[in-house]
This record gives C-alpha cells, structure tokens and sequence, in this order.
C-alpha cells in the first residue's frame, strides 16, 4: 500500500495535495469524497476494461476500511448518470 503523500501525489499531481485546487471529479461535501471512475482510471492509467477496474478498485477499497482510512466505499451513479467512487472519511477529534 502507497504512503498517503504518494497517494496524493498520484491523484492530484505534484504541486497540490489534498486541499490543492479544483481537480476533475473531485467533490467534497462533508466527509464524503466522490471520484468520477473514467476520470480516476484515466488518472492511474489503468489500460484494462473498466468491469475490471471496478473489481480492482472494490478491493483497495475495501482495503482501506480494513486499514481504518475510510469507513466506507460504494460505486454509484452521479446526478449525470456516470459512475462514481464515493468514499466515507473517519471523523477526527
């Protein structure tokens, strides 16, 4: 598993972390992060189809639940009707 700094690296370029400015199917509402899946496949340039994305993606994620970095994950439709990666952060105190 990657380093939460090069993990931030690869999504978001080199220059801008997680606060960094508007990045493409990226939307924060609360403690919700929502990634557009053909924008995050393009971003990790994953060359197979996107069914096996998705069998790939469900088992990082459900990865990171048992790592305790999100509480949970679910691929759903955007209010456009694309799929989408919607992921639960923890609450800090």
């Amino acid at each position: 598993m990657l380093p939460l700094g090069v993990l931030e690296k690869r999504l978001y370029g080199p220059s801008r972390g997680l606060a960094g400015g508007f990045t493409p199917g990226r939307a924060v509402k609360g403690l919700v992060q929502r990634y557009a899946l053909d924008w995050l496949k393009a971003k990790m340039e994953y060359a197979s189809p996107m069914r096996k994305f998705r069998e790939a993606l469900t088992a990082a994620c459900k990865e990171l639940e048992r790592l305790e970095i999100v509480t949970a994950h679910k691929i759903e439709e955007s209010t456009k009707g694309k799929p989408q990666l919607a992921m639960w952060l923890p609450v800090s105190v």
